[in-house]
């Protein structure tokens, strides 16, 4: 997770007000062992659910992009604000990194 002291961005695109600290990125990777609580986007997609997964909650707003290391492809979605989400799969076409925001490499 990242957190920032900046001004709120807001859904326009739009920056202003004052500073403050919000969680600006977070990045959630499928680990070696079992993690609980188990996180879940709010349709229940997690680390471990399939690329048809994702088609079927997002559809056509799911879109190729740049693949992650994972060395299965990647889909984004990107919502017009700061809600984007992009999920990695691995070879076996398996979620296994869920991502958003404002992330370090």
């Amino acid at each position: 997770m990242i957190f920032v002291d900046s001004s709120l961005p807001q859904p326009d695109g739009t920056v202003g007000g004052d500073k403050v600290q919000h969680l600006a990125g977070w990045n959630y990777v499928r680990p070696s062992g079992p993690v609980e609580p188990v996180l879940q986007t709010a349709d229940g997609l997690t680390l471990g659910s399939s690329r048809q997964d994702v088609l079927d909650v997002y559809g056509d707003q799911a879109q190729e992009v740049a693949s992650g290391a994972a060395g299965g492809g990647s889909l984004g979605v990107f919502l017009g604000d700061f809600g984007d989400l992009v999920f990695d799969f691995d070879t076996d076409g398996d979620v296994a990194v869920m991502e958003s925001g404002q992330v370090c490499d």
